[in-house]
């Protein structure tokens, strides 16, 4: 659902937005479990409130008192003001916590089975993980440094919490961002005895890149000159890499003799592109 007026009004709370319009309505709208960390995450609306007037001001006001999550206040253009009040910052009812104090993070299972991992210096959600349908009991550390039991209705799983991972940051390449990557499974690859571990990169500068994962250098590029490339998946099999773009064009490039050849069946942008086995040797691509 979309609001089909002018947005007058925006405020953050937590992982929601409150939107305000001149639909006259107040929208409430909660970010997509997995892609809460994401630049531009995914949200859906929860709740819609209709008003008697457009949003032309919208504020939020909280005490300093334990348990005050605060107000938020909106006046409408027919001079009405509207209060609302946050009963709970979280969507389902806490199971279960866990406190890790050598990482300040804090540990919450609720009923619909998600675990969720909060920092308790910020306030902020930095993981969540779905465990499945049934409801999340208990959560209790052991003896081994980040390990913690946690108890379903169904099930008891041991989760180990891994910090300061080693990782490297590849400087250079694309020139704006890159909004999708591809990597290679290990199978068949350029050379008969060498498993393929290449990696494919996508960027909003109209380039695809494909990196040597041995050392992470650029091993070929290409560039896109006719329309923004908007999505990219590889076929394996067959060495072609698929990229979808903002015209509505999907292009299929041969990796061996660099050459492309282009499907026009969509009318806007390509938003992403899959291979799905249907039995050996035949596979749909799905747009």
């Amino acid at each position: 659902m979309f609001m089909i007026g002018t947005i007058t009004g925006l405020f953050c709370y937590g992982h929601h937005v409150i939107s305000g319009s001149t639909d006259k309505t107040i929208r409430v709208w909660r970010a997509v479990e997995g892609r809460q960390q994401l630049v531009y995450p995914w949200y859906v609306q929860t709740m819609c409130f209709n008003t008697s007037g457009w949003v032309r001001s919208m504020t939020f006001d909280r005490s300093t008192a334990v348990g005050d999550r605060g107000t938020f206040y909106f006046v409408d253009d027919v001079g009405c003001t509207l209060r609302l009040e946050p009963q709970d910052a979280h969507d389902q009812e806490g199971n279960s916590l866990d406190l890790n104090l050598e990482h300040g993070e804090l540990l919450v299972g609720d009923r619909q089975g998600t675990l969720a991992i909060f920092s308790v210096r910020s306030g902020l959600l930095l993981a969540t993980k779905s465990l499945g349908p049934a409801a999340i009991q208990h959560i209790s550390a052991l003896a081994a440094r980040g390990m913690y039991a946690v108890v379903t209705d169904t099930e008891l799983s041991v989760w180990r919490l891994e910090h300061q991972l080693d990782y490297g940051v590849l400087r250079g390449g694309h020139t704006r961002a890159v909004i999708s990557l591809y990597a290679c499974a290990g199978g068949t690859g350029l050379l008969p005895d060498a498993p393929d571990f290449r990696i494919f990169s996508a960027g909003q500068d109209n380039s695809l890149r494909v990196w040597d994962p041995y050392d992470m250098q650029c091993a070929r590029v290409l560039h896109e000159e006719q329309s923004e490339i908007s999505a990219m998946t590889f076929y394996e099999a067959w060495n072609i890499l698929v990229t979808g773009h903002d015209n509505g064009d999907i292009r299929l490039w041969d990796m061996d003799t660099a050459s492309s050849h282009t499907l026009s069946h969509h009318t806007n942008s390509v938003t992403s592109l899959v291979l799905a086995l249907v039995r050996k040797n035949e596979e749909l691509l799905i747009s």
